[in-house]
């Protein structure tokens, strides 16, 4: 008869598991111990298997992150902004004292942000000065549509980068050339309708159907890993 192999306990199961997350990462570890829980029943028991799936369960539990509030949003997509520029974005949130009829919700002030940082980095990039002018808004509004974006964004996103202009940096500003470039792709807008998947976007039934029948082929044809093939590392369930 063989010798009975000793049975690990959880500071050993779980110290074997950090030692190999050092070394090959968190992901492969636990799909290592996994098979080796495979393999716990016949060796030491069901309780040991089922103490090492504890274990796993508790390596991939983390502490939850508080999600960030609106008003938090909108402050970090301000502090992407030129330092001069950002308190008088950060004095039209609601939660900052004033008026409440000169204020704008944190989602726009975020929106606004994130506009006006993506223009003050498409200025810097070409050497165009900050100040929008109407060829420097139709420059940008064509760069965007050779992105894929529609007329329907692109015309929100001048929109907004004009009125936060007005905000951070000249209250009085006016362009009739900006305000044309708007108005032309708010026109573009309507005329196109709303934006649709194209073909291309699709994927038909048949194609998914056929997908899951070739893995399902494949994952029959390679078989599962069995309890006795070689293992990607070296456990040994006496030592951990």
């Amino acid at each position: 008869m063989p010798m009975p192999m000793p049975v690990p306990d959880r500071t050993e199961i779980s110290g074997y598991l950090d030692a190999l997350s050092a070394r090959l990462g968190k992901e492969y570890a636990a799909s290592e111990l996994a098979y080796v829980q495979l393999g716990a029943p016949v060796l030491w028991g069901v309780p040991v298997a089922g103490m090492i799936g504890k274990v796993l369960r508790q390596s991939r539990c983390g502490p939850k992150v508080a999600a960030k509030s609106m008003d938090e949003r909108a402050r970090f997509a301000i502090s992407s902004l030129p330092e001069k520029w950002q308190g008088k974005l950060v004095t039209k949130l609601v939660s900052e004292p004033g008026p409440h009829s000169e204020k704008w919700s944190a989602n726009h002030v975020q929106s606004v942000a994130h506009a006006l940082a993506r223009w003050c980095r498409a200025s810097a990039v070409l050497g165009r000065e900050l100040r929008p002018t109407g060829t420097s808004f139709h420059v940008y509004a064509t760069d965007l549509r050779a992105d894929g974006v529609s007329d329907r964004s692109v015309a929100d996103y001048l929109s907004r980068i004009l009125s936060g202009f007005r905000v951070v940096a000249d209250p009085g500003f006016h362009s009739t050339g900006c305000e044309h470039v708007i108005a032309r792709h708010d026109a573009l807008a309507k005329v196109a309708g709303r934006p649709t998947k194209t073909g291309a976007q699709i994927v038909g039934a048949s194609t998914i159907f056929d997908l899951g029948v070739d893995l399902m082929g494949a994952a029959r044809e390679n078989g599962p890993r069995g309890l006795h093939c070689e293992p990607a590392c070296n456990f040994d369930p006496v030592e951990g």
